[in-house]
């Protein structure tokens, strides 16, 4: 009979480090996620990995679990190397770790509290516009995963496995789905449509014009700059433009167009992450500020904006009209798109000032696809107070971005707000 030595427990013996990084480098195409990182934890330590969005937080955690592969580098986890691609039940085997599959006979698992979903902050929608509806809904591609999970029960303590990696989300609530379970390679590959959608000429080109015209000869920020559907066209018009985008695969799938040195791009999140330098424009279009599910995270956005503006300079946001007077009394849902193979319905929470948008796609059989995106509506009014939050003043606000007028029916709105010049602030102050 041959017995093997357990790995996990000879490991401990011969003060193996539990787990181990090696001058881990990891690329997402021309984009650095982890660059040179060395980690040696002993067995039972706990580390915190402490850092702003896009630091290499979640891709550093990928690889100590076996999910992923780094470009160099070794991971070593309990003394093995630990490749990607290992499924929980292997590596546990592996590693002498018990599975939780059951809990002992007569036992509970406590039930945890609801897990809170929603998706990364100022994340846009993929950009085929669905018609009739204000937001440009549409498109997901079968690589996009539904994001709402079954909540797994916790097991008792006695049979809780003896080690575990887990992530705090950022912002204010814990995220239930990480960026990458989103905006993965695969969603950045489909996302744009070239010529069609909201990539057509009529939509982008009086987008480009106009901010091309609020820039006045200076540079441009955009936030949330995905795979440069704007700042692509906007650049070509000589304007010089910078990006600040949370997805590393979008700027992967944007490096794939302009290098860094035409378009340069910070990666972090839009509403604390700081680009170099100052802009005349800084701009933020289809929605995406109503992605960043709190109140205090929209202000920190305009926040963000004016610090990178010179005197005088100019934030412009699109943004829809919240759709409420089409909501039946008693009723928190409606339909906003019903095309062929595609249905559209949003459920509002009138108190939290919260809508989510369900979108089923579906063929010929009985199969139909689902994909949930969460939102904080923002009234105009709101807008502008934040606005004012953060020292802009309203200074132009039309429908469209070819300056058609903003009546009560207008189901979108561009705004522009905009820093008062030096020579104004000090006008008022002696006054």
């Amino acid at each position: 009979m041959t017995t093997t030595a357990q790995p996990a427990a000879s490991a401990l013996a011969a003060g193996v480090a539990a787990v181990e990084l090696d001058r881990v480098r990891t690329r997402f195409g021309d984009v650095t996620a982890v660059d040179g990182a060395s980690l040696r934890i002993r067995p039972g330590e706990v580390v915190a990995l402490l850092g702003p969005d896009g630091a290499g937080k979640t891709s550093t955690i990928d690889m100590v679990l076996g999910l992923s592969a780094p470009t160099t580098g070794t991971v070593r986890v309990h003394g093995m190397p630990h490749p990607a691609g290992t499924s929980s039940a292997n590596a546990r085997s592996r590693l002498d770790l018990p599975t939780p599959a059951s809990p002992p006979t007569g036992t509970t698992p406590p039930r945890p509290p609801r897990p809170r979903h929603r998706l990364p902050q100022h994340r846009r929608l993929p950009l085929q516009q669905q018609p009739h509806h204000p937001r440009p809904f549409g498109g997901f591609g079968a690589s996009l995963r539904c994001p709402r999970r079954r909540a797994r029960p916790y097991p008792p303590r006695s049979w809780r496995p003896r080690m575990s990696v887990d992530e705090v989300g950022s912002g204010p609530q814990d995220r239930g789905v990480r960026q990458e379970e989103i905006w993965d390679a695969e969603a950045a590959e489909s996302y744009d449509t070239p010529g069609t959608g909201a990539f057509a000429a009529e939509v982008v080109g009086p987008m480009v014009d106009r901010l091309a015209e609020l820039a006045g000869g200076g540079r441009a920020l955009e936030f949330a700059i995905g795979t440069g559907r704007v700042a692509v066209p906007l650049a070509e018009r000589g304007v010089p433009v910078a990006g600040i985008e949370l997805s590393a695969p979008m700027i992967a799938r944007l490096r794939t167009k302009v290098d860094e040195a035409t378009i340069p791009v910070v990666a972090g999140d839009m509403a604390a992450a700081v680009a170099p330098g100052e802009y005349t424009l800084v701009y933020l279009v289809y929605n995406t500020i109503a992605n960043l599910l709190t109140q205090a995270e929209q202000v920190a956005c305009f926040h963000n904006a004016a610090r990178h503006l010179t005197p005088g300079g100019r934030f412009v946001i699109e943004l829809w009209v919240p759709d409420l007077r089409r909501l039946p009394p008693g009723q928190r849902a409606i339909v906003f798109s019903s095309e062929p193979g595609y249905l559209g319905v949003d459920t509002y929470d009138v108190v939290a000032q919260q809508v989510v948008s369900h979108h089923f796609r579906f063929g010929e059989d009985r199969r139909a696809r689902l994909f949930r995106t969460p939102h904080r509506y923002i009234w105009p009014a709101e807008l502008d107070l934040m606005a004012r939050l953060a020292g802009f003043e309203l200074e132009s606000r039309h429908a469209d971005w070819t300056g058609a007028e903003f009546t009560a029916e207008s189901g979108s709105h561009v705004s522009v707000y905009r820093l008062p010049h030096a020579d104004t602030i000090a006008a008022s102050m002696s006054t």
